[in-house]
């Protein structure tokens, strides 16, 4: 049979044990709070490649944002400065993945490219090829 519970029962349990109002409010606080997140289902969404840091009309050089040297790059390097030449050579229109590593697939885009740009093909990123690079990613399609 239910009954109203007078003031004498508020904060009593039901099975009879006392409990006080600091107790509920933690209560309370704790249960608001430790509330699973929910798991989003989006795919996560794709690399892509980072913003350009200058505008082609403003006259500067491009770059990706990995690296903005001149310094020589080749087979068996690794790092920024390998992500910056993968990263040029798309915006120039070659296909190659932008993972930092300089192995041979990438000797022998750089040599394609270098024979494209009618610069000698021998595969390694001097200041003459950066320059190219750079000033064929303002010009080609992102």
């Amino acid at each position: 049979m239910l009954t109203s519970r007078t003031s004498r029962d508020r904060g009593r349990t039901r099975a009879g044990t006392w409990i006080g109002t600091f107790t509920v409010a933690a209560l309370a606080a704790f249960t608001l709070t430790a509330a699973p997140a929910r798991a989003s289902t989006a795919p996560p969404a794709p690399p892509s490649l980072p913003a350009l840091a200058a505008a082609p009309s403003d006259g500067r050089a491009l770059w990706c944002g990995y690296y903005s040297g001149t310094a020589p790059v080749s087979r068996g390097d690794s790092g920024n400065e390998v992500r910056e030449v993968q990263c040029l050579l798309r915006r120039c229109g070659y296909d190659v993945p932008v993972d930092g590593l300089f192995g041979a697939g990438l000797e022998a885009v750089v040599k394609r490219f270098q024979r494209d740009h009618g610069l000698a093909p021998d595969g390694t990123v001097g200041p003459g090829t950066w320059q190219a690079l750079r000033k064929c990613g303002t010009t080609a399609a992102a």
